[in-house]
């Protein structure tokens, strides 16, 4: 769905972060349409994340650090 949303647009998806708290929605679809994902843990059950075969590439305890893994 986000892909579609995404078709034509001027981002460059390849530089994008996409923070999520769900697993099987959020950070499965972020490799989907060419993003990096980060698992934001406030929303989650930690037990969930480590139970899962999906991986995202960061996983962050709060949404405010995301700071932590952009580079300038």
């Amino acid at each position: 769905m986000s892909t579609n949303a995404l078709e034509g647009s001027v981002i460059d998806l390849d530089g994008t972060v996409y923070p999520g708290y769900r697993l099987e929605t959020d950070v499965e679809m972020g490799p989907t349409a060419g993003m990096t994902t980060a698992l934001v843990r406030s929303g989650t059950d930690r037990d969930a994340v480590s139970a899962s075969a999906i991986e995202p590439e960061s996983v962050l305890d709060s949404l405010g650090e995301v700071g932590s893994i952009l580079q300038p």
